[in-house]
């Protein structure tokens, strides 16, 4: 059965389309409402991964539908299932060749690879041939004179150097020690070491492969081949050698474009980027003066250049008056005729200075040449103001006093000559010393303000802490030292000015071994010189031995016959139990592994159990067998060392005058006990189920058992499965599956193989069923076309539509004259989504209707509904001749927002027509300002062909078209379907 797909609609987006229902008598207008094309964007699902996990089956996955299953996936052993696609289930987990019990393989320990039928019995105590014996055949001779034998657990005889105990030398593929094979992990911390180990150091335990990497302390400790410099990973080591100045965070390394204003150096050069243009001032987004930072030219008392329209000197205003004379120049629209003198202006005196000083066009004119206020100077002599007797040509300057005593045409603001003028509307700090002004390079910590920019420079890195004599900055040339900074270990500098570079991390008084100190781990303060040394595989006390004499070492005892049981004459303090110590201490007998407390007391003149008894409940208890069927009366004992005739070591008979009655016998229905179990008949009764319907197919939750099938019910035979409705007799797993919305066959699925002729009907068949991408077949089984998928709208205006065509209005595959709209060629037909990717669909040829939906997206998704009836799209378009549907002008133009149409012609409905040198349309409205059908310069629908007024075609095929009154060319994307 073809399972059903769900529309992933709008590129996987859900979409929520709301309408209003048409009246089906009527031809006005649809009313509908605009909703947003897309709410969600979630992660589209890989095409052709139906479980989701990653892998698609033509990449490998052998069950697509389990998410579990793919490539290299973890294998579950003997579940019969192949996890990991290798072709097989795991069920050899010690690849010793042999398949587990469980799967009814030989291997009797699946899990020990030196465990497998055939393979060397070794004296392990273990059944390492897998024959149901223990080391048997083992010798019991010590051949090298080692002191151990096979028995003793000498896993080679022949070698003196090889037994339990011996030292082991790791890494020869010899196992010395008899226990565990050859040692290849030295240091315990679960990775081997040597030629073909993954432990870069077997002899550190806190060195292996994924260990905690202790960053610039020059040791490998993930054997990685590095230590580790670059905690935040931006390819910039950090540390006492490294050149990132934070390597927690992968935004600040030395390289990085600088971020302006924010109060962090990520470019690691010591200060963060708070003078974008370099011209010396900070920006005011950095609480600086200069008011546009981005341009060296501007900045707080820079050289203003007038009448351009930019305040270079921060001052808030361009400079338009350069004379100060109150009256702007001429450039800005001013009436100032000379804006560089500020004698000059509209209405000044006129004296004689061969200028226009009044700026009315006439120079010198009407000058008096009395000397009015007696200095010597008439204004025909130049005196600037004959009525001021300290006014006059040559006379003294007064400074900042706005007057022009000289008559020079300035009145004197820079006293020292620096460029900048003093007080008391000046920028210059000190006029009367050249060398402080607002641009004048500040000299630290000698209390002089010489940029003016109230303060002496004492804070030179910019870090907040003065230094020079008076501060409390240890270096004001490096911005990541000051009074609490934060201290970089082992560099060599006081980052935070204590007196001291930072050598002891964890504060246990002890410096690191990185500056010469004695401390083997600065990050732990239990761990150095004195500590007391505890049982963690660790050097506590820097001793660089491990464990020695550990204060929480316990007791253990020596075991010498590897029993488990320790000697407790031979008592050991240790940090664990390793071979030969144990934490037990009851052994009897530490030559002989076969007494111990809990082993079998046998008939040897010995205390095999060490409970102080010798021989004690040896004589083994057996029971009459008086039928011989190798089952004992339980009411009859029999004692003895070994089994008499006539008796049988089990008490489990329940009839002994009947040999074919005892325990493991065949269960027969003769209202007998057969097997002893207490049940009588049982599991020889067969199992019946109800069959109501009588069509021989039974139900799981109705069932007796009888030796024969009572009336109504049958048997579960071969492969035959339940009745899914025993009420039916035409519903059962033989039954064959028809449209009618049921499971017929009870296989789970309804109307599986079964296809229906359109939407409308799988929705008639299956009220409820979802929107999404179904398989129809219009002409039926077996006739014509083969089934085909396409997307079915089961909700718009109460569902069943049937797509047809999605036409993308960018593109020309769907104008009016293209061969797509005259053929039944299928094009795109693998995307029968509710998309926007350009399609038609076999349904544009096959599916019969009596309404047809026309959709653009303008914004939201708009619909008009067609009342009209044919056998398919393709009939009434193929033609080329103009069919009209009664649709009005004003219902067509609901598809778009801000219709543009001309008000004439309004040819609606197919093909309406125009001619090749004017707008056509294959669905939709085609109309015309002068009231010509055949020079139509506008429509709306799809399959459109614009032109107009001697344009050229606009190329829309689908969307708003109009040209001559007004240019519109609304390309947007379409649909159609049917019902």
């Amino acid at each position: 059965m073809r399972s059903l797909r769900f529309l992933l609609p709008f590129l996987a987006s859900p979409v929520v389309l709301l309408f209003s229902c048409p009246d089906p008598e009527s031809t006005e207008d649809v009313t509908y409402t605009d909703v947003p094309l897309l709410e969600v964007t979630p992660t589209p699902v890989a095409p052709g991964d139906l479980d989701q996990d990653g892998y698609q089956a033509e990449e490998g996955d052998c069950d697509d539908t389990d998410p579990a299953v793919h490539p290299g996936a973890d294998e579950v052993a003997y579940d019969g299932i192949d996890q990991d696609c290798d072709g097989s289930d795991l069920t050899d987990m010690d690849s010793d060749g042999y398949d587990a019990l469980v799967v009814d393989g030989t291997d009797c320990d699946d899990e020990d690879p030196d465990s497998y039928p055939g393979a060397q019995e070794i004296g392990d105590g273990l059944d390492n041939d897998c024959d149901g014996e223990v080391d048997e055949g083992v010798d019991t001779v010590d051949n090298d004179g080692d002191g151990y034998a096979e028995t003793d657990g000498d896993c080679d005889d022949e070698d003196a150097a090889i037994h339990p105990g011996a030292t082991e030398i790791p890494y020869d593929g010899v196992d010395q020690d008899c226990a565990d094979g050859d040692l290849i992990d030295v240091d315990g911390d679960g990775f081997p070491g040597g030629p073909d180990g993954d432990d870069c150091d077997d002899t550190d335990a806190s060195a292996w492969p994924g260990a905690p990497e202790t960053p610039y302390d020059g040791v490998d400790q993930d054997c990685d081949g590095l230590d580790l410099t670059d905690l935040d990973q931006d390819g910039y080591p950090g540390g006492p050698d490294g050149t990132d100045c934070d390597d927690t965070d992968d935004s600040r390394h030395p390289g990085l474009e600088e971020i302006p204003y924010a109060g962090v150096d990520q470019d690691c050069d010591g200060l963060d980027l708070t003078d974008v243009d370099g011209d010396g001032q900070d920006g005011v987004e950095a609480a600086g003066p200069d008011c546009n930072d981005q341009d060296a030219s501007i900045y707080q008392a820079g050289p203003e250049v007038p009448y351009d329209g930019v305040d270079q000197d921060c001052d808030g205003f361009d400079l338009t008056d350069v004379d100060a004379d109150g009256f702007q120049a001429p450039e800005v629209d001013g009436d100032d005729c000379d804006d560089q003198d500020a004698n000059t202006y509209p209405g000044a005196s006129e004296f004689a200075d061969g200028k226009d000083n009044d700026c009315d066009g006439l120079v010198d004119e009407d000058l008096s040449t009395t000397d009015d206020d007696e200095d010597g100077y008439a204004d025909a002599d130049g005196d600037c103001n004959d009525y001021d007797p300290t006014v006059y040509p040559g006379a003294d300057e007064v400074p900042y006093d706005g007057v022009d005593q000289d008559c020079d045409g300035l009145d004197l603001t820079d006293v020292d000559g620096d460029g900048f003028p003093g007080d008391p509307d000046g920028s210059d700090c000190d006029d009367q010393d050249s060398s402080i002004h607002p641009t004048a390079t500040e000299v630290p910590y000698d209390g002089v303000d010489q940029d003016c920019d109230g303060q002496d420079l004492t804070d030179v890195d910019g870090d907040g802490f003065p230094g020079g004599p008076g501060g409390s900055d240890c270096d004001d040339q490096d911005a990541l030292s000051f009074p609490g900074g934060l201290e970089v270990p082992y560099d060599g500098v006081d980052q935070d000015c204590n007196g001291t570079d930072l050598a002891d991390v964890d504060g246990d008084g002890f410096d690191s071994v990185a500056v010469g100190g004695p401390d083997c781990n600065d990050a732990d303060g239990e761990i150095h010189p004195g500590a007391d040394e505890v049982c963690d595989g660790i050097d506590n006390n820097c001793d660089d031995v491990v464990d020695q004499d550990a204060v929480d070492r316990e007791t253990y005892y020596v075991d010498g016959d590897r029993d488990g049981f320790g000697d407790p004459g031979q008592p050991e303090l240790a940090c664990s139990a390793s071979t030969p110590l144990v934490a037990d201490n009851t052994d009897c007998d530490d030559n002989a592994a076969s007494i111990h407390p809990g082993a079998d007391e046998t008939c040897n003149g010995l205390d095999d159990d060490c409970d102080g008894e010798v021989d004690e409940d040896v004589l083994l208890t057996f029971y009459a067998d008086n039928d011989g069927d190798t089952y004992g009366d339980a009411e009859s004992v029999v004692l003895a060392c070994s089994l008499p005739a006539g008796a049988s070591d089990t008490a489990t008979d329940c009839d002994d005058n009947a040999a074919s009655i005892h325990p493991g016998a065949d269960e027969t229905c003769n209202g007998l006990d057969d097997d002893c179990d207490g049940e009588v008949d049982e599991d020889v009764l067969l199992t019946f189920y109800a069959d109501n319907d009588g069509d021989g197919y039974g139900v799981s939750d109705n069932q007796v058992q009888a030796c024969e099938a009572p009336p109504g019910y049958v048997a579960l035979t071969g492969e035959m499965v339940f009745d899914c409705d025993d009420g039916n007799s035409a519903i059962n797993p033989g039954a064959q599956e028809t449209p009618n919305g049921l499971d017929d066959d009870c296989d789970g699925e309804v109307d599986d193989g079964v296809y229906f002729a359109n939407c409308l009907a799988l929705l008639e068949a299956n009220p409820g069923a979802p929107s999404g991408v179904y398989a129809i077949d219009p002409d039926g089984a077996g006739t014509g076309i083969d089934p085909f998928e396409v997307y079915c709208d089961m909700t718009l205006d109460g569902g069943g539509w049937t797509l047809v065509i999605k036409i993308d209005g960018d593109s020309d595959l769907f104008a009016y004259d293209q061969p797509i709209w005259t053929n039944t060629d299928t094009y795109n037909e693998g995307a029968p989504d509710f998309d926007l990717t350009q399609a038609k669909l076999a349904s544009f040829h096959t599916v019969p209707f009596t309404e047809v939906r026309v959709g653009l997206i303008d914004g939201s998704l708009r619909w008009v509904t067609l009342p009209v009836s044919a056998t398919s799209l393709y009939d009434i378009i193929h033609t080329g001749e103009y069919y009209f549907v009664d649709v009005s002008r004003d219902t067509w133009s609901t598809l778009v927002s801000s219709p543009a149409l001309q008000p004439n012609c309004n040819h609606r409905g197919f093909n309406a027509p125009g001619n090749l040198n004017h707008s056509r349309v294959r669905i939709g409205i085609t109309a015309n300002q002068e009231n010509d059908c055949n020079s139509c310069d506008s429509y709306i629908g799809i399959g459109g062909h614009g032109q107009g007024c001697g344009t050229t075609d606009a190329g829309i095929s689908a969307g708003n078209w109009m040209t001559c009154e007004a240019s519109v060319n609304k390309k947007l994307f379409g649909y159609v379907m049917v019902r």
